[in-house]
């Protein structure tokens, strides 16, 4: 992103990934974009914090720096809104990857993104297995009856 120039450049070696299976990581990161555009491009430099001296704020692939973390939590809500989302939950109890993946397809993002917007909402956890499981995470000590 560079703000002086009212520009945000995307990497042309990703496009391939980015456009594959729908565009769901196209729209995320398109979705990541904004959200610095919105929070970070106003005096770059007050809460912003550039990784290169030329002005620009570059994105890296699991940084947890705090403009990275709102960039990602702003592309989540805007791109799986909380009430819509909400009602496209399976009722009831389950387990798996298949509802994490139709999730994903009906908000056209990736089956990653999904599971981390809805483990940040609390109504799925991850078991030992790292397999999702609906429910907020088990208070520790806690078993679980779905065994």
């Amino acid at each position: 992103m560079i703000p002086a120039q009212r520009l945000v450049v995307l990497n042309e070696r990703h496009k391939d990934r980015l456009e594959e299976k729908g565009g769901g990581q196209l729209r995320y990161t398109v979705g990541h974009e904004i959200g610095h555009w919105i929070f970070h491009s106003e005096g770059l430099g007050e809460g912003a914090n550039p990784l290169i001296a030329d002005g620009r704020t570059m994105c890296r692939t699991d940084s947890r720096e705090s403009i990275e973390i709102q960039a990602e939590m702003f592309s989540a809500a805007l791109l799986m809104q909380r009430d819509v989302l909400k009602t496209a939950l399976p009722k009831g109890e389950w387990r798996g990857w298949p509802p994490v993946y139709k999730l994903a397809g009906l908000f056209s993002v990736t089956p990653a993104a999904m599971k981390n917007r809805l483990r940040r909402l609390g109504w799925i956890h991850l078991d030992d297995a790292e397999s999702p499981v609906s429910g907020p995470e088990p208070a520790p000590g806690q078993g679980s009856l779905l065994g």
